[in-house]
């Protein structure tokens, strides 16, 4: 009876530094390197007219537009699939709506339940009226997480640039 405690225990103890242990293993082990930039969106009088210039900062100021500049690199060695990047977006910060990136073979989907369910962004092409009604449900202020799923692989050593403005409230 003392030896089956003994086993049980010794079990336990196995069991719990594995699963204490294993996600710091595979934490230590994730392919993808993230870098992070963000961008105060300045409108400026060229030559040429108005163009925009990014100047980077460290957090955004209320009443400013601003860019997020999301970089991924594949440091694996091999290519990728199955890639998903969410993205979410600060409660004091309004998406802009059409802003977001999805470079080719990569669709993008915004969620207005924190990251819970997601659905294709409104095209642009919609009536204002329809896009604020409930027929969508969505609206750009109500948006609060971006999510980026690829149909194609991260290929080795590739750098993917994604983006998407805000305007801080």
């Amino acid at each position: 009876m003392t030896m089956d405690i003994l086993k049980n225990m010794l079990r336990s103890l196995i069991m719990t530094t594995l699963l204490v242990a294993l996600p710091a293993y595979v934490y230590a082990q994730v392919p993808i390197e993230k870098e992070l930039n963000i961008y105060r969106v300045n409108e400026v009088t060229g030559q040429q007219g108005e163009e925009e210039r990014l100047a980077e900062i460290d957090s955004p100021v209320a009443g400013e537009i601003f860019e997020y500049e999301l970089i991924y690199r594949n440091i694996s060695g091999k290519n990728l699939d199955g890639i998903v990047i969410r993205q979410p977006i600060l409660a004091n910060l309004s998406y802009i709506h059409g802003s977001a990136s999805a470079p080719e073979n990569i669709d993008l989907y915004v969620s207005v339940d924190n990251g819970v369910t997601f659905q294709p962004e409104i095209s642009v092409e919609f009536d204002q009226a329809a896009v604020d009604s409930d027929t969508f449900g969505f609206s750009d202020n109500s948006y609060s997480a971006l999510q980026w799923v690829f149909h194609r692989p991260l290929a080795a050593g590739e750098n993917l640039v994604l983006r998407y403005r805000v305007i801080a409230e």
